[in-house]
């Protein structure tokens, strides 16, 4: 399947040859990070069948374990148990059927939103959410393919299209949630598309907060 962080991986094998000799690394590889190994893939294109089934088979040892959603559920039960303000998970649409997890304190004042970085989900802000609760109403989301949230196949082919494939998404999120402004806080790869989306969407944004 193809998703926005592998778009660059059509000559997968020989870039893989290649960043094996410098660190072994789970795949895949962002499109948005990726372009720099490109140039350096040609010299490689000559490898052998054998070497690509080699390749091939490395490639399967790197893929996520299945977990199954009922898994998935308790597990981050567990892990948000240790939260000790008021809260509830939902899953909120988010268009075109989909649905982003997220974490609502039980709390008042602004709105304020918490994005992971890459691999992680919303229990990232485990050690901050309760603290954060005395100011704010805390929105922890899970972004699109992460997490509890929906798991689409992407079909886009651009930068453009891989940010949009997330920042649209939380943009729909924000209409299910009825939030006119909202602080908006992210870490790492979140910080870097709750940029894009305060450029795209500045109305919505009142104060934007890049962690990392």
């Amino acid at each position: 399947s193809r998703d926005p962080l592998s778009l660059s991986h059509q000559c997968f094998f020989p870039r893989l040859l290649l960043v094996l000799l410098i660190v072994t690394i789970p795949r895949p590889l962002s499109v948005l990070a990726s372009r720099s190994l490109a140039s350096l893939s040609s010299s490689f294109l000559a490898a052998s069948a054998s070497s690509q089934r080699m390749f091939s088979r490395v490639r399967e040892f790197f893929r996520w374990a299945p977990v199954s959603e009922e898994k998935l559920e308790v597990s981050e039960t567990a892990v948000l148990s240790a939260i000790r303000t008021p809260f509830e998970t939902k899953l909120v649409p988010c268009g075109d059927g989909q649905y982003m997890n997220t974490l609502v304190t039980h709390t008042e004042g602004p709105p304020l939103v918490l994005m992971h970085g890459w691999g992680a989900s919303l229990g990232f802000w485990l050690h901050n959410i309760d603290d954060l609760a005395h100011h704010f109403k805390v929105h922890a989301v899970d972004w699109l393919g992460f997490g509890r949230s929906s798991h689409p196949r992407f079909q886009g082919s651009t930068p453009t299209e891989a940010e949009d494939y997330w920042i649209d998404a939380l943009e729909e999120w924000r209409k299910s949630m009825r939030i006119d402004k909202m602080v908006l806080t992210g870490h790492s790869l979140g910080g870097y598309l709750s940029a894009a989306y305060a450029l795209k969407y500045p109305q919505h944004v009142e104060k934007l907060i890049l962690v990392s």
